[in-house]
C-alpha cells in the first residue's frame, strides 16, 4: 500500500470506496499511472475483518483535494 507524506488529512478527499483491497489497489494503480498520488485507507482492516467493511465505509481511495475532479474523471469515465 502506498502512503504519501505529502498528503495531510485536511487536504484530501475520498474519491471512491471499494469492497475489497484488490479493487482499491487496481484503482490506485490507475491513478498513479496518470500521475495522481493516491493512498488507501482501511485496506488492512477490511482484509482481516471483512465483516467490518460496511461499518467502516469500505476500503477508501484518497487523493489530494486538488486532484479530486481529475481522479473521479479517470475512475468513473464511461
Amino acid at each position: 500500500m502506498s502512503t504519501s507524506a505529502a498528503l495531510s488529512t485536511e487536504d484530501e478527499a475520498v474519491v471512491a470506496s471499494f469492497d475489497t483491497l484488490i479493487e482499491a489497489e487496481l484503482a490506485r494503480g490507475r491513478l498513479e499511472a496518470e500521475g495522481i498520488s493516491a493512498r488507501i485507507v482501511d485496506g488492512n482492516t477490511v482484509s482481516i475483518a471483512q465483516h467490518l467493511s460496511g461499518a467502516l465505509g469500505g476500503v477508501k481511495l484518497v487523493v489530494a483535494e486538488s486532484d479530486d475532479a481529475a481522479a473521479r474523471a479517470l475512475l468513473f469515465a464511461p
